[in-house]
Protein backbone atom coordinates (compact mmCIF):
# COMPACT_ATOMS: atom_id res chain seq x y z
CA UNK A 1 0.00 0.00 0.00
CA UNK A 2 1.62 3.41 -1.09
CA UNK A 3 0.34 6.64 -0.16
CA UNK A 4 -0.36 9.56 -2.94
CA UNK A 5 1.32 12.80 -2.03
CA UNK A 6 -1.54 15.00 -1.80
CA UNK A 7 -1.59 18.11 -0.05
CA UNK A 8 -5.36 18.39 0.32
CA UNK A 9 -5.32 21.49 2.69
CA UNK A 10 -3.36 24.04 2.28
CA UNK A 11 -0.23 23.73 3.75
CA UNK A 12 -1.45 27.57 3.91
CA UNK A 13 0.83 29.56 2.27
CA UNK A 14 3.80 29.96 -0.19
CA UNK A 15 6.54 27.43 0.63
CA UNK A 16 9.88 28.48 1.71
CA UNK A 17 11.52 25.81 -0.35
CA UNK A 18 9.96 26.04 -3.67
CA UNK A 19 11.31 23.29 -5.08
CA UNK A 20 10.20 20.24 -3.20
CA UNK A 21 7.41 21.88 -2.07
CA UNK A 22 5.86 22.58 -5.71
CA UNK A 23 3.53 20.01 -4.59
CA UNK A 24 2.24 21.77 -1.83
CA UNK A 25 -1.86 23.56 -2.96
CA UNK A 26 -3.29 26.13 -1.14
CA UNK A 27 -6.51 26.32 -0.02
CA UNK A 28 -8.34 29.05 2.19
CA UNK A 29 -5.25 30.86 2.15
CA UNK A 30 -4.42 33.49 4.93
CA UNK A 31 -2.67 36.86 4.90
CA UNK A 32 -0.24 38.03 7.54
CA UNK A 33 3.23 36.96 9.06
CA UNK A 34 4.10 35.03 12.30
CA UNK A 35 3.56 38.40 14.35
CA UNK A 36 0.33 39.82 12.45
CA UNK A 37 -2.32 37.16 13.02
CA UNK A 38 -3.92 34.59 15.34
CA UNK A 39 -4.79 31.46 13.56
CA UNK A 40 -7.81 28.76 14.57
CA UNK A 41 -8.13 25.73 12.76
CA UNK A 42 -9.81 22.00 13.18
CA UNK A 43 -11.54 19.89 12.22
CA UNK A 44 -15.53 19.22 12.60
CA UNK A 45 -16.97 15.54 13.06
CA UNK A 46 -20.45 14.57 13.36
CA UNK A 47 -21.74 12.33 16.04
CA UNK A 48 -20.83 9.09 13.90
CA UNK A 49 -16.84 10.16 13.72
CA UNK A 50 -17.28 11.53 10.03
CA UNK A 51 -16.25 14.70 8.57
CA UNK A 52 -18.86 17.57 8.64
CA UNK A 53 -17.96 17.95 4.58
CA UNK A 54 -18.71 21.24 3.64
CA UNK A 55 -20.51 22.20 7.12
CA UNK A 56 -20.48 25.73 8.66
CA UNK A 57 -18.24 26.83 11.21
CA UNK A 58 -18.86 30.13 12.97
CA UNK A 59 -15.16 31.09 15.06
CA UNK A 60 -15.91 33.77 17.90
CA UNK A 61 -12.95 35.53 19.01
CA UNK A 62 -12.95 36.30 23.06
CA UNK A 63 -9.96 38.35 24.69
CA UNK A 64 -10.65 41.61 26.74
CA UNK A 65 -10.48 44.79 25.21
CA UNK A 66 -10.59 43.32 21.14
CA UNK A 67 -13.93 43.45 19.99
CA UNK A 68 -14.29 41.33 16.56
CA UNK A 69 -17.30 40.00 14.31
CA UNK A 70 -17.42 35.84 14.47
CA UNK A 71 -15.66 34.56 11.36
CA UNK A 72 -17.78 31.87 9.13
CA UNK A 73 -15.40 29.32 7.45
CA UNK A 74 -16.78 26.44 5.25
CA UNK A 75 -15.11 22.50 6.28
CA UNK A 76 -13.99 20.69 3.23
CA UNK A 77 -14.07 17.10 2.38
CA UNK A 78 -12.41 15.88 5.39
CA UNK A 79 -13.89 18.41 7.99
CA UNK A 80 -10.94 21.02 8.00
CA UNK A 81 -11.60 24.38 8.43
CA UNK A 82 -9.43 27.47 9.19
CA UNK A 83 -9.63 30.46 10.15
CA UNK A 84 -7.45 33.92 11.35
CA UNK A 85 -7.63 37.27 12.95
CA UNK A 86 -5.54 40.36 12.14
CA UNK A 87 -4.23 40.30 16.21
CA UNK A 88 -0.81 41.25 17.56
CA UNK A 89 -1.57 41.25 21.26
CA UNK A 90 -2.99 37.86 22.62
CA UNK A 91 -3.31 37.22 26.03
CA UNK A 92 -3.26 33.34 27.64
CA UNK A 93 -7.05 34.40 29.21
CA UNK A 94 -8.10 34.88 25.78
CA UNK A 95 -10.54 31.86 24.12
CA UNK A 96 -12.24 31.23 20.85
CA UNK A 97 -15.50 29.23 20.54
CA UNK A 98 -16.23 27.29 17.46
CA UNK A 99 -19.60 26.24 16.22
CA UNK A 100 -21.77 24.03 13.94
CA UNK A 101 -24.03 25.48 12.56
CA UNK A 102 -26.94 25.07 10.60
CA UNK A 103 -29.08 26.23 7.84
CA UNK A 104 -30.87 28.55 10.22
CA UNK A 105 -27.59 29.76 12.07
CA UNK A 106 -28.12 27.43 14.93
CA UNK A 107 -25.20 26.20 17.25
CA UNK A 108 -25.47 21.86 16.64
CA UNK A 109 -21.94 21.60 18.39
CA UNK A 110 -19.33 23.43 19.72
CA UNK A 111 -16.40 23.71 21.99
CA UNK A 112 -13.75 26.32 22.78
CA UNK A 113 -10.13 26.92 22.76
CA UNK A 114 -7.36 29.00 24.67
CA UNK A 115 -5.55 31.32 23.41
CA UNK A 116 -1.63 30.41 23.21
CA UNK A 117 0.99 33.98 23.06
CA UNK A 118 4.28 31.76 22.20
CA UNK A 119 2.68 29.60 19.19
CA UNK A 120 -0.27 32.39 18.44
CA UNK A 121 -2.00 29.44 16.84
CA UNK A 122 -4.96 26.76 18.52
CA UNK A 123 -6.29 24.16 17.21
CA UNK A 124 -9.75 22.58 17.66
CA UNK A 125 -11.70 19.41 17.47
CA UNK A 126 -15.55 19.96 17.31
CA UNK A 127 -18.27 17.45 17.15
CA UNK A 128 -21.84 18.17 15.95
CA UNK A 129 -24.49 17.20 18.24
CA UNK A 130 -26.05 14.85 15.28
CA UNK A 131 -25.01 13.38 12.24
CA UNK A 132 -24.04 15.33 8.96
CA UNK A 133 -25.14 14.11 5.40
CA UNK A 134 -22.43 13.54 3.10
CA UNK A 135 -22.08 16.09 0.54
CA UNK A 136 -18.54 14.85 -1.11
CA UNK A 137 -18.50 12.95 -4.08
CA UNK A 138 -16.66 9.19 -3.97
CA UNK A 139 -13.68 11.04 -5.62
CA UNK A 140 -13.39 13.66 -3.01
CA UNK A 141 -14.46 11.36 -0.13
CA UNK A 142 -11.17 10.36 1.37
CA UNK A 143 -11.91 10.05 4.81
CA UNK A 144 -11.46 6.10 5.20
CA UNK A 145 -8.18 6.10 2.97
CA UNK A 146 -6.01 9.39 5.28
CA UNK A 147 -4.82 10.06 7.49
CA UNK A 148 -3.10 14.50 8.20
CA UNK A 149 -0.92 15.90 10.16
CA UNK A 150 -0.66 19.29 10.89
CA UNK A 151 2.35 21.78 12.91
CA UNK A 152 3.21 25.30 13.41
CA UNK A 153 6.79 24.74 14.39
CA UNK A 154 8.54 28.00 15.91
CA UNK A 155 12.09 29.06 16.46
CA UNK A 156 12.51 30.55 19.99
CA UNK A 157 14.18 33.67 19.53
CA UNK A 158 15.64 36.80 21.87
CA UNK A 159 12.68 38.67 22.54
CA UNK A 160 11.90 41.42 20.05
CA UNK A 161 9.29 44.65 19.41
CA UNK A 162 6.76 44.99 16.57
CA UNK A 163 4.59 47.57 16.82
CA UNK A 164 4.95 48.06 20.45
CA UNK A 165 4.35 43.80 21.12
CA UNK A 166 6.85 41.45 22.50
CA UNK A 167 7.48 38.46 20.56
CA UNK A 168 9.78 35.47 21.38
CA UNK A 169 9.83 33.23 18.00
CA UNK A 170 10.12 33.11 14.45
CA UNK A 171 9.13 30.04 12.21
CA UNK A 172 11.23 27.64 11.21
CA UNK A 173 13.47 27.68 8.24
CA UNK A 174 14.85 24.31 7.73
CA UNK A 175 13.05 21.67 5.61
CA UNK A 176 10.59 18.92 7.42
CA UNK A 177 10.64 15.42 6.55
CA UNK A 178 7.38 13.47 7.62
CA UNK A 179 6.63 9.60 8.23
CA UNK A 180 3.30 7.33 8.81
CA UNK A 181 3.64 4.41 10.66
CA UNK A 182 1.14 1.80 10.28
CA UNK A 183 0.14 -0.41 12.93
CA UNK A 184 2.17 -3.41 11.72
CA UNK A 185 5.52 -1.28 11.63
CA UNK A 186 5.33 -0.20 7.66
CA UNK A 187 6.64 3.14 7.83
CA UNK A 188 5.49 5.29 4.43
CA UNK A 189 6.84 9.11 3.91
CA UNK A 190 5.61 11.33 1.00
CA UNK A 191 6.66 10.62 -2.54
CA UNK A 192 8.94 13.04 -4.16
CA UNK A 193 7.02 14.09 -7.20
CA UNK A 194 9.81 13.81 -9.25
CA UNK A 195 12.19 11.43 -7.57
CA UNK A 196 12.84 7.57 -7.63
CA UNK A 197 10.25 5.57 -6.27
CA UNK A 198 11.36 5.29 -3.03
CA UNK A 199 12.80 8.94 -3.00
CA UNK A 200 10.88 11.14 -0.29
CA UNK A 201 10.02 14.65 -0.48
CA UNK A 202 10.47 17.31 2.27
CA UNK A 203 8.75 20.74 2.70
CA UNK A 204 9.06 23.89 3.89
CA UNK A 205 6.55 26.01 6.51
CA UNK A 206 4.90 28.75 5.44
CA UNK A 207 5.47 32.30 7.17
CA UNK A 208 3.68 31.66 10.11
CA UNK A 209 5.47 28.27 10.40
CA UNK A 210 2.67 26.14 9.31
CA UNK A 211 2.19 23.10 7.29
CA UNK A 212 -0.38 20.13 6.87
CA UNK A 213 -0.01 17.16 4.95
CA UNK A 214 -2.46 14.59 4.18
CA UNK A 215 -1.15 11.01 3.37
CA UNK A 216 -3.62 9.59 0.92
CA UNK A 217 -3.76 5.82 0.34
CA UNK A 218 -5.91 3.86 -2.46
CA UNK A 219 -8.04 1.45 -0.16
CA UNK A 220 -9.05 2.58 3.34
CA UNK A 221 -6.77 2.39 6.16
CA UNK A 222 -7.36 2.12 10.16
CA UNK A 223 -7.46 5.01 12.19
CA UNK A 224 -4.43 4.29 13.91
CA UNK A 225 -0.26 3.96 13.79
CA UNK A 226 1.91 7.35 14.81
CA UNK A 227 2.91 10.78 12.60
CA UNK A 228 6.06 11.70 12.62
CA UNK A 229 7.64 14.58 11.76
CA UNK A 230 11.52 15.55 11.64
CA UNK A 231 13.34 18.45 11.20
CA UNK A 232 16.73 19.36 8.92
CA UNK A 233 18.69 18.56 12.60
CA UNK A 234 16.78 15.20 12.48
CA UNK A 235 15.44 15.99 15.74
CA UNK A 236 12.54 13.57 15.73
CA UNK A 237 8.82 14.55 17.35
CA UNK A 238 5.71 11.59 17.36
CA UNK A 239 2.24 11.79 17.67
CA UNK A 240 0.18 9.02 17.86
CA UNK A 241 -2.88 9.64 15.65
CA UNK A 242 -6.17 10.20 17.07
CA UNK A 243 -8.16 7.19 16.70
CA UNK A 244 -11.61 9.31 15.79
CA UNK A 245 -10.67 12.18 14.15
CA UNK A 246 -7.63 10.67 12.01
CA UNK A 247 -5.40 13.82 12.75
CA UNK A 248 -2.28 14.07 14.66
CA UNK A 249 -1.43 17.69 15.58
CA UNK A 250 2.43 18.94 16.39
CA UNK A 251 3.40 22.52 17.97
CA UNK A 252 6.98 22.61 18.07
CA UNK A 253 9.68 24.62 19.37
CA UNK A 254 12.33 23.75 17.63
CA UNK A 255 15.41 25.42 19.03
CA UNK A 256 14.71 22.91 22.38
CA UNK A 257 15.22 26.12 24.30
CA UNK A 258 10.97 25.45 25.38
CA UNK A 259 8.29 27.77 25.44
CA UNK A 260 8.77 30.98 27.86
CA UNK A 261 6.91 31.54 30.61
CA UNK A 262 4.05 33.65 29.91
CA UNK A 263 4.23 37.05 31.34
CA UNK A 264 1.19 37.04 33.98
CA UNK A 265 -1.82 39.27 32.84
CA UNK A 266 -2.64 42.01 35.90
CA UNK A 267 -5.99 40.97 37.07
CA UNK A 268 -8.91 43.42 36.40
CA UNK A 269 -10.46 44.86 39.25
CA UNK A 270 -13.84 43.04 40.10
CA UNK A 271 -16.90 46.29 40.48
CA UNK A 272 -17.30 45.43 43.88
CA UNK A 273 -13.50 45.51 44.86
CA UNK A 274 -13.92 49.09 42.61
CA UNK A 275 -16.60 50.08 45.17
CA UNK A 276 -15.12 49.56 48.44
CA UNK A 277 -11.86 51.17 47.41
CA UNK A 278 -13.75 54.57 46.50
CA UNK A 279 -15.87 54.19 49.52
CA UNK A 280 -12.51 53.39 51.47
CA UNK A 281 -10.77 56.85 50.17
CA UNK A 282 -13.91 58.20 50.86
CA UNK A 283 -14.21 57.95 54.20
CA UNK A 284 -9.98 58.68 54.87
CA UNK A 285 -10.97 62.31 53.26
CA UNK A 286 -13.32 62.95 55.78
CA UNK A 287 -11.43 62.00 58.56
CA UNK A 288 -8.42 64.35 57.05
CA UNK A 289 -11.30 66.84 56.99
Amino acid sequence: MRATAVLILAVLALPLIAPPAAAQTFASPITGDYDEVYVIMGRAVDAGGRPVAGGKVSVELQQAGVRAEPLIATANCKGDFITSFPLRTILPSGKATIRIIDDDGQDVGHTSVSFDPFFRRSDAIVRMDGFYPATCTEGENVWDKSVTVAARILNRTEEYVEENVTYHARPYTGIVRLRYQEENGRTTCPPHPSGAPDACEFFGVDERGDMRYSFVFAEAIPSAGNLTVLLQDNTEYRIAISDDTRLAVFHIEATGQGVPTPVRETPALAPLVLFALAAALALLRRHKA
